[in-house]
């Protein structure tokens, strides 16, 4: 019996708690951080294993149909792929077990294909598209107050949520709080349940600070647009993730109880690309 499956990119919403709604939209209107409904094909790459808002994994075999939401995926010792990439067919991609939704245009060779899906329609809620940004708060200004611990890596698998996890623990340990955060990635929930497993007191990504359907274009002090300057976005995206979780932890967590309780966050990010579900 075929069944609905969501993916880890749906944690931040209601949807798999209501009745799904599905409308088929032209493609010329579809937009990045779209929730989606993809039928799985019967074909190569089945069963596939989904990561569900839970963290665990479920599986997905054809005629099961999948929720997720239209990103891109850059992990070139993986999968790349681009939800723009597809054809009049729409015949897409689970890009990554999250959830995101894509058409591949290349994988390396010792990696195992995906499974293709067909496109079913945009999830509706109330008669009108449903996005990832439709579910979290807009980002207040300032700066965090915690002091920062921001780790960089040059790609996928270089240690870096090994390292926060390392960090959180030998914070816990001089008996501070700890929120951890993850700014990039292709938006497995794993990743920052393994730092809350190491101790931390409050946990996010940016699957928790949804995606605005349209990059900002304002011109940079180079002269470069910031859409083509993944430095500037990255700090600028970086300090409103940082904002949001900082301000939910603040109204979960009771207050330090002595000088020493001090406030950090950990946050592993990868130095090329931007914290949307597109990166890997």
């Amino acid at each position: 019996m075929s069944q609905f499956v969501f993916g880890s990119t749906a944690r931040i919403s209601d949807l798999p708690e209501r009745p799904v709604e599905l409308e088929e939209v032209p493609r010329d209107v579809w937009a990045t951080g779209d929730y989606v409904a993809v039928e799985i094909l019967d074909g190569p790459g089945l069963p596939y294993f989904v990561e569900a808002p839970s963290g665990r994994m479920a599986m997905a075999g054809a005629g099961d149909t999948l929720v997720g939401a239209l990103g891109r995926r850059a992990a070139t010792l993986d999968t790349v792929g681009d939800w723009t990439a597809v054809g009049e067919d729409l015949v897409l991609h689970p890009l990554t077990a999250a959830g995101v939704i894509g058409k591949v245009t290349s994988r390396a060779n010792f990696m195992a294909p995906l499974p293709e899906a067909g496109y079913r329609g945009h999830v509706l809620r109330d008669g009108r598209r449903c996005a990832m940004a439709d579910f979290v708060d807009a980002p207040a200004d300032g700066h965090p107050e915690a002091p920062v611990i921001l780790i960089i890596g040059t790609s996928m698998d270089s240690g870096k949520t090994v390292a926060a996890c390392e960090i959180v623990r030998a914070l816990k340990a001089m008996r501070l709080r700890v929120a951890g955060a993850k700014l990039t990635g292709v938006g497995r929930y794993r990743d920052i349940l393994a730092m809350s497993d190491s101790g931390a007191d409050f946990i996010a990504d940016f699957i928790d600070g949804g995606y605005r359907r349209r990059p900002s274009t304002r011109r940079t002090t180079s002269g470069h647009s910031e859409s083509s300057c993944p430095s500037l976005r990255l700090r600028d995206r970086t300090s409103s993730s940082l904002r949001r979780a900082h301000r939910r932890w603040s109204r979960t967590t009771a207050p330090p109880r002595s000088a020493s309780s001090t406030t950090g966050c950990v946050a592993p990010c990868c130095a090329r690309w931007t914290p949307t579900p597109s990166s890997a």
